[in-house]
C-alpha cells in the first residue's frame, strides 16, 4: 500500500492507502521529487469525492523511476519530468502540429498522480 493525497468532502482533500500500481509492459513507476498542484487539482478538490475508484492528485510532476515494465527504454534512478497527458501522434490535429487538440489526448494520464509516495 501506498498513501496518496485525494480529494475528500468537498474543499477539503485527505490522505488515503492506495494500493502500488501494478505496471505493463511500457509503464514505470514513478518516486515522486516535486509536484505542482494546479488549478485542476484545486477543482477536484473544491467539488469533493464523487464516487469511484480513489486516486492521488497531482499531474504536473518530476520524478524518478523506481521500477520499469518490460519493454521500456527507461532505467531505474533516470530522472524524468511527467507528460500529464499523451497524444496519439496519428490524428490530424497531432500530424499538423496541434497535439493538445488531439481527440485522444485524455485516454492516457498519471494515475495515480504525483502527490503519492
Amino acid at each position: 500500500m501506498m498513501k496518496a493525497l485525494a480529494a475528500g468532502v468537498p474543499g477539503q482533500a485527505e490522505w488515503i492507502d492506495i494500493e502500488e500500481p501494478a505496471l505493463g509492459p511500457g509503464e514505470v513507476l514513478l518516486r515522486p521529487l516535486v509536484c505542482g498542484i494546479c488549478t485542476t487539482d484545486v477543482k477536484l478538490v473544491r467539488a469533493g469525492y464523487a464516487g469511484g475508484p480513489r486516486y492521488a492528485l497531482g499531474h504536473e510532476l518530476v520524478g524518478e523511476v523506481v521500477a520499469v515494465g518490460e519493454g521500456t527504454r527507461w532505467r531505474v534512478g533516470d530522472r524524468v519530468a511527467a507528460a500529464p497527458y499523451l497524444p496519439c501522434g496519428a490524428c490530424f490535429y497531432c500530424l499538423h502540429g496541434q497535439p493538445t487538440l488531439c481527440p485522444h489526448l485524455f485516454e492516457n494520464s498519471l494515475v495515480p498522480g504525483g502527490l503519492a509516495e
